[in-house]
């Protein structure tokens, strides 16, 4: 019994070890994360993410739950994000929008998956797509514009072979 409670203890320092590691990588990246424990409150953020969503302090995101910063709309959606992640599954690239410390709306993509470690944390590495988003938003209400235009040229041709 020591030795397996011995060899747990050395798997748990190992998989902390490896989260600091990976951790440290995603700071050099300058990838923003979100730490968040198994009650969904949020341990640990970075730079990255502060700055996304224009705050300057971490004490200011640090203890919350993301849900306060997620829009209405999206909340179902990641919601069944983490029920699939504590089930073992990773959420790639999910897309939902967040309201940043001035109250605008973003779009940010979220990868997330289980950490093994003490306790089964979640880390979300997260990006702000909303530029994407807007040119897509642009390039569909372009695209509507074409299609109305077209819609119309054929209305008039009617109007015109009908009047023959």
């Amino acid at each position: 019994v020591n030795s397996y409670k011995l060899k747990m203890e050395i798997e748990m320092k190992k998989s902390e070890i490896n989260l600091d590691k990976y951790i440290e990588l995603l700071d050099v990246t300058k990838t923003a994360y979100v730490l968040m424990n198994p009650d969904g409150v949020i341990e640990e953020v970075n730079t990255a993410f502060l700055n996304i969503l224009d705050y300057k302090n971490m004490k200011d995101i640090i203890g919350k739950k993301p849900s306060e910063w997620i829009i209405t709309n999206d909340q179902k959606k990641f919601n069944e994000a983490i029920k699939d992640i504590e089930c073992g599954s990773l959420v790639s690239d999910m897309e939902i929008r967040l309201l940043k410390k001035d109250m605008t709306c973003i779009w940010i993509s979220a990868t997330g998956n289980l950490i093994e470690s003490k306790f089964r944390n979640i880390i979300w590495l997260v990006k702000d797509i909303t530029n994407k988003k807007e040119i897509e938003h642009k390039s569909f209400i372009e695209r509507q514009k074409k299609r109305d235009a077209v819609k119309q040229k054929i209305i008039n041709i009617r109007e015109e072979i009908k009047n023959l």
